[in-house]
């Protein structure tokens, strides 16, 4: 027992000595204005004891006895190392690192100092589009830069829009849409709904931009000339547009709401361009019919007569057919971290009806993006963003059924259906008279746009997973894995009573497309950065990679006839006849090695060359390949001694560049002699040479 005793005693006295070499380090941690900095790292150097500050930068931290020297960080401020001694309480004030503050904007496959730029960027930041009052990012970026032309081709919500920078860049068969990049995936942009479907013309379109929400949107760069474009070789010939994420930021949680409402209205044409009501219409015809001098008084008055003169009806199309569009959105996000982990998680909820019956768009979207630091080489960022967008349109153009495509389109009809047809009988219903409203054969817009389907529903999804290792001081290594799926569902449906689907060759007709687009985009690629001179003032940054991007299409229609005499069975399985049933498949891929070399001295002289070399699947199989590279030089007068203290300059840059680039945007098999069937005779399947 007494040795029991004894052997108790030792373990309390060695527990008591334990914690009496134990102390507790209390503190904060501000910048150099003294503000509290939350969230910075405190750690034991040489151990993983640490922890971090609390909102108001105030830290506590238990420490062992062989604990020297506590290291203090926080993002863009100079890391600090505090000899610890004898303190029980230390206060620390980490200075900005105006080196890291400097800014720098997005180029091809990473960043650069602004001062060091020699091509022809410009930068859009987030807060510049997040609160425009559009559907799409092509959409807010009117006016948004020179040399960049963003015009609209039609009102309805959602629509896909041509972007021109500094021009078109191609020729014949080639696209001129610029090249979307989104945290460094190139994505398939534009309509990717039914434009490679067998000549199919369906409204409404898709727009893989319009499932973006911008409020994720941190900012926009935009590539314009050759040497900007040219390390993205075959694909930069109508520039390049890269769009980045927000990301999370070490500190307290952050919660942020926005919600917006507004209105749209119709831009009315000039008084005289506008659709005339009944009594200057007949004023006009009867003097047309005067000034012709073949047609006796009585002639004229039965015309007249004829097209409702006196019938007491006077009629407003234009009104008729446009509303007061509304607008509204709620986008909720929440960010923060801490120098291990950094989050951003946000939802949004837009909804726009257009100016015009029947054509709206409702979008909801999430973006999630997560940064883990592992250590100091290495770290991870997972990103995933999708969109769902359901669009209803108006009829536009003739649909596969034949019939009068623009006759039934609301814009047109309201400027050439008289003031004196009414679209309602007396007893409230729809005219539909006579089946054609007029001559030629117009119809009722407004039974159109109530009983007609012209729909889309469109899901699309980004995600990457991008790695970071630092290999060598100096040198780093980042993988990048990215994808993009997206799905389109289109559905059309002509009414068996009035419009395009009428009549006994189709009695309603229904076309359903199904339409599929998955790409992935892999990126391996190293950074090396190398001071030349001691000073840091010197120095040389490298980069190489290579690009492997494939996409597979696939598309599957369908469409039918004869459908039951109700307009509430609108769904093609109710039609009693298939006329058509068909699938395609097309893919492309492409393939690159990049890179780039810029020299700097004091960021004062800059010298830029770029070099790609691309493949495509696009291309002739006799020559795949291409070559492109860039130079550029810059010279920041600014920053000159004889130019310190100048008051009237804020900024003095000479530079210049040179490059070339290519347009990969052609058929994916354009290159090769096709043989395609559905030439059919007699019924017996048959082909031909395509071209």
């Amino acid at each position: 027992m007494r040795k029991f005793f004894l052997a108790l005693s030792a373990i309390f006295l060695l527990l008591i000595t334990t914690h009496a070499q134990n102390r507790t380090i209390t503190g904060k941690v501000t910048d150099e204005k003294g503000n509290a900095l939350s969230r910075a790292s405190v750690l034991v150097k040489g151990t993983k004891t640490g922890t971090t500050t609390n909102n108001d930068g105030s830290f506590t931290l238990t420490i062992g006895p062989a604990a020297k020297t506590l290291v203090i960080s926080y993002q863009d401020h100079i890391q600090q190392e505090i000899l610890i001694g004898n303190q029980t309480s230390i206060t620390v004030g980490l200075k900005s690192d105006n080196k890291n503050l400097e800014e720098v904007i997005i180029v091809g496959y990473g960043t650069q100092k602004k001062s060091n730029v020699t091509a022809s960027i410009a930068k859009v930041g987030g807060e510049k589009i997040e609160n425009k009052p559009f559907s799409s990012v092509d959409q807010m970026l009117q006016g948004a830069s020179a040399g960049l032309q963003s015009s609209a081709t039609t009102g309805q919500p959602g629509a896909s829009q041509p972007i021109r920078i500094r021009g078109v860049g191609s020729f014949s068969y080639g696209g001129s849409q610029p090249l979307y990049i989104v945290d460094g995936v190139q994505i398939n942009s534009g309509d990717l709904s039914n434009g490679n479907g067998g000549g199919f013309n369906i409204n409404p379109s898709t727009n893989v931009l319009a499932t973006l929400n911008s409020d994720d949107i941190e900012n926009i760069t935009i590539l314009k000339d050759a040497a900007a474009t040219s390390i993205y070789g075959s694909r930069g010939g109508n520039g390049v547009i890269i769009i980045t994420t927000k990301s999370g930021r070490a500190g307290k949680t952050k919660f942020r709401f926005d919600t917006e409402v507004g209105y749209n209205n119709v831009i009315l044409a000039p008084e005289a361009g506008r659709p005339l009501r009944a009594a200057d219409w007949f004023m006009l015809l009867r003097e047309g019919m005067v000034n012709r001098g073949i047609f006796t008084q009585a002639t004229i008055d039965a015309t007249a007569a004829g097209y409702g003169f006196g019938n007491g009806v006077d009629i407003d199309w234009f009104n008729l057919v446009t509303r007061q569009g509304t607008q509204q959105q709620y986008n909720l996000s929440v960010n923060g971290g801490d120098a291990k982990n950094k989050f951003y998680v946000a939802g949004g909820f837009f909804k726009q009806q257009g100016t015009t019956l029947g054509a709206d768009l409702k979008r909801i979207s999430g973006n999630i993006k997560y940064t883990h630091v592992s250590s100091d080489k290495l770290s991870f960022t997972t990103k995933l963003t999708a969109g769902n967008v359901d669009q209803n349109s108006v009829l536009a153009s003739s649909g596969p059924s034949g019939g009068g495509g623009y006759f039934g389109n609301p814009a047109y009809v309201a400027l050439v259906l008289r003031p004196t047809q009414n679209p309602y009988n007396a007893d409230g219903s729809f005219n539909i008279a006579g089946n054609n409203f007029g001559f030629p054969a117009h119809y009722n817009p407004l039974y159109i746009a109530a009983n007609d389907k012209r729909y889309l529903k469109a899901f699309n999804t980004l995600g990457n997973e991008i790695i970071e290792y630092k290999i060598l001081k100096g040198l780093k290594y980042t993988g990048n894995i990215g994808v993009q799926y997206s799905v389109n569902e289109e559905y059309q449906y002509n009414n068996p009573f009035h419009g395009d689907g009428s009549g006994t060759a189709t009695n309603g007709y229904g076309l359903s497309i199904f339409t599929r687009n998955f790409l992935w985009d892999a990126i391996n690629q190293l950074d090396y950065h190398y001071d030349i001179n001691t000073d840091k003032n010197f120095y040389v940054d490298i980069k190489a990679g290579y690009e492997a991007i494939k996409n597979s299409y696939h598309q599957q229609l369908g469409e039918v006839n004869s459908f039951p005499p109700k307009v509430d069975l609108y769904l093609s399985a109710n039609g009693a006849t298939s006329t058509n049933g068909k699938a395609f498949q097309s893919d492309y891929a492409f393939r690159g090695y990049f890179s780039n070399v810029n020299f700097s001295f004091k960021d004062r002289y800059t010298l830029y060359g770029s070099f790609r070399r691309d493949a495509s699947s696009r291309f002739g199989i006799n020559n795949p390949w291409g070559n492109f590279a860039s130079v550029g030089a810059a010279w920041n007068i600014i920053k000159e001694s004889f130019l310190t203290g100048a008051k009237y300059i804020s900024n003095l840059k000479v530079r210049a560049s040179y490059g070339n680039n290519g347009n990969a945007e052609i058929g994916n098999y354009t290159w090769r002699p096709q043989y395609g069937y559905g030439y059919n005779y007699n019924g017996i399947a048959g082909g031909t040479f395509d071209n």
